[in-house]
């Protein structure tokens, strides 16, 4: 708390204010200054004209300004002049201000009690809080805790909120808001972001936030992949929160070093989803600070498989169009399936389109007979053969249809894209490197591209980051599928996870290695950084409509009252897109900021909630996430129409590796909501003694 003493000046200044001005707003501006001089709602700016360097100028109102310099001690304000801004700004042309006569202290507090009401004006002790028209679940997100939002929003006179041993982030706001003039709602995280800006480490934190300064440090493990001098092809084999992106940003960064001067093009960095495109560009700019975005793009160029191939192939003959493809889809299905005998897969068109995008497209068969005979590593028997025949009637119907309404699908503009590559022969420049990040999802096809845009031959640049136990897209292949030959001494391993707490990991690694077939993945278990944290909180909510959803707000905001974490540090983790928008309503609906997923215009570095799906949250993290629904039926999907063993162990192997992927998401915490007597058959897999459980 700061003394506030006036001049002479000063006290002459006040008799020519507005009743309104000196009465209401000089108090505020006065309590303001007493108790923090540099709070962002003052706008306080130094005078550069006079000697001394400790004269400011602060914000009153829109026509108004104060004027005041430190005194004897840097505890002590002294209030100098009051008025219209060009009375203030011609102080400005002063020499100094050693003729300043310093004549009381104030206290705004006591002046305001000692005020005697003017005519018609009433002080009444019942009138509205001042805190009242600010909604409950923005004061929890300012950090005032729970049991004090009553008290808060009854507060008739501010300085009884420092009687409520708030926390500072919560004082700081509330003083904010009481500060500022038309004040809604529509600017509070503008007001929340007051706190970290107090000083000049705090506001690089806030800016940078937890979730860029975890993908940006660098283990010594780490440092020496990004640095080996190995040449052609090397796999980076990672286990979940092992820095697998990490290390891959790096070491395009030291392979775009090295290539400056033998290369025109830039280093390729090969993401499977816009989001990671895009948190992958945000990590380079970051690393490289100095350089323009325009430079950077000369170094480093990030692209999806799908955005890459788009923009080679240009304007080609047939265009890309995922709506009308999946039509063509429904279609050929609609066409085929009554003519054959009931299939179990055939009630899913999810199950035919995976395996001709991930099989006869992504493996680029040709023919009835190759594609009979192709096996898959990992599973039990090879596709009944029956099945297999319609669903190759289902493909060669479908590509008729696309060709003629002369449009192509992903696994199409793969294709197309390798047959061009080599069509220009020698005319092609390959890229000096290649990096792949989660090389485990991409199908032989696309990994078979990406090694022709590194060029051929054993001293090609190609580095490839996966992890096994990830792989939730089933494919069903090795290496060898994509003609890439890896060899022993070129593989390197990072086994320890960085990412996740103790607790966190145990508990995920349990879930993973109760898969009956889990070693055929050839995973590697990881090594606990010994960080220290929470066990996996499993909240169990009633079967009452919107249980789950209230559960998921009074975390968000449990959170975020903490102090310890950002709204944007938070990602809540839906099963299907129908889910997140749910979850996202829920949210705006509580004036809670959230974001959905989107691949155009979503950033995984904003300040909001993120509410994203299982799938989409693949090579992402967060401090902190809440999975929604951990029930059976939703994750496990229902599986009552297999009914086929074989087929049904896949199907079940599939879903408890992305149950595994979500889980270790998270950085620090890790929240799953399930409803009472629902929940899915893999929590059984986590000894109780890694969760805490909450009825």
């Amino acid at each position: 708390m700061y003394t506030l003493k006036i001049t002479k000046k000063y006290e002459s200044d006040l008799k020519d204010l507005p009743t309104h001005v000196r009465d209401k707003q000089l108090p505020k501006t006065q309590t303001l200054l007493q108790q923090n001089p540099h709070h962002n709602s003052l706008q306080s700016h130094k005078f550069n004209s006079f000697t001394r360097k400790d004269v400011f100028r602060s914000y009153v109102n829109d026509n108004y300004r104060i004027a005041w310099f430190y005194g004897d001690s840097r505890r002590t304000i002294v209030l100098w002049r009051v008025g219209k801004h060009k009375l203030i700004d011609d102080l400005a042309d002063l020499d100094d201000i050693s003729s300043c006569v310093v004549i009381s202290e104030i206290n705004p507090k006591s002046d305001m009690e000692n005020k005697k009401p003017t005519e018609g004006e009433s002080w009444q002790r019942n009138q509205p809080g001042i805190f009242q028209r600010v909604n409950p679940n923005h004061l929890r997100l300012f950090g005032v805790p729970e049991e004090k939002i009553d008290k808060v929003r009854k507060v008739t006179d501010f300085d009884f909120i420092y009687e409520l041993n708030l926390p500072k982030q919560a004082n700081d706001i509330l003083l904010s808001i009481y500060t500022t003039p038309n004040w809604s709602p529509d600017n509070y995280l503008d007001i929340h972001n007051i706190l970290y800006r107090e000083s000049a480490d705090r506001l690089e934190q806030y800016c940078k936030g937890k979730i860029k300064r975890l993908m940006l440090d660098l283990s010594l493990e780490q440092e020496e992949i990004v640095n080996a001098n190995a040449t052609g092809t090397i796999l980076i084999k990672g286990v979940a929160g092992s820095g697998k992106t990490t290390v891959g940003v790096y070491r395009a960064l030291q392979l775009s070093k090295a290539q400056r001067l033998f290369s025109t093009k830039p280093v390729l960095f090969l993401t499977y989803t816009e989001t990671l495109t895009k948190v992958v560009e945000k990590l380079f700019y970051e690393l490289t600070s100095t350089d323009s975005h325009t430079e950077l793009s000369k170094r480093i160029e990030a692209s999806t498989v799908r955005d890459w191939c788009q923009s080679f192939l240009g304007d080609h003959k047939r265009r890309l169009d995922f709506s009308l493809a999946e039509t063509q889809l429904s279609s050929s299905i609609s066409n085929i399936v009554p003519k054959e005998a009931d299939f179990f897969f055939l009630k899913q068109e999810n199950f035919i389109k995976t395996e001709i995008d991930q099989v006869i497209k992504g493996r680029g068969v040709k023919s009835w007979q190759e594609y009979s005979q192709i096996s898959r590593v990992g599973r039990g028997r090879p596709l009944q053969q029956n099945a297999r025949r319609i669903i190759w009637k289902i493909y060669q119907d479908y590509q008729s249809r696309l060709k003629e309404k002369q449009i192509m699908d992903e696994g199409d503009l793969v294709l197309e894209s390798l047959a061009k590559i080599k069509e220009m022969g020698n005319n092609f420049e390959p890229y000096p490197e290649v990096v792949i990040d989660e090389a485990q999802d991409l199908t032989p096809k696309e990994l078979e591209l990406a090694a022709a845009l590194a060029g051929g031959g054993e001293s090609r640049g190609l580095c490839l980051l996966a992890d096994p136990s990830q792989s939730i897209y089933y494919k069903g292949i090795s290496w060898k599928d994509a003609n890439i030959t890896i060899y022993g001494a070129r593989v390197r391993n990072l086994a320890k996870n960085f990412r996740n707490p103790k607790p966190i990991l145990e508990a995920a690694w349990a879930l993973s290695k109760a898969d009956p077939q889990h070693e055929l993945d050839e995973a590697i278990e990881p090594s606990c950084s010994d960080r220290p944290g929470f066990k996996p909180r499993l909240h169990y909510v009633s079967s009452e409509s919107d249980q789950d959803l209230k559960k998921m707000k009074d975390l968000i905001l449990q959170f975020a009252e903490s102090n310890h974490y950002r709204l944007g540090d938070i990602a809540v983790l839906c099963r299907s897109n129908d889910r997140v928008q749910i979850a996202k309503n829920y949210l705006q609906q509580a004036q809670i900021p959230v974001c959905h997923f989107r691949e155009d215009h979503f950033d995984v570095f904003e300040n909001d909630i993120k509410t994203i799906t299982f799938h989409s949250a693949k090579g992402l993290e967060f401090p902190v996430v809440i999975l929604m629904n951990v029930e059976e039926g939703v994750i496990p999907r229902n599986t009552s129409h297999i009914t086929n063993a074989d087929d049904l162990q896949d199907a079940i192997r599939m879903e408890r590796k992305l149950l595994y992927v979500c889980m270790t998401r998270a950085s620090e915490e890790l929240c799953m909501i399930a409803t009472e007597g629902k929940g899915s058959r893999f929590l059984q897999d986590i000894p109780t003694n890694h969760l805490k459980i909450i009825n």
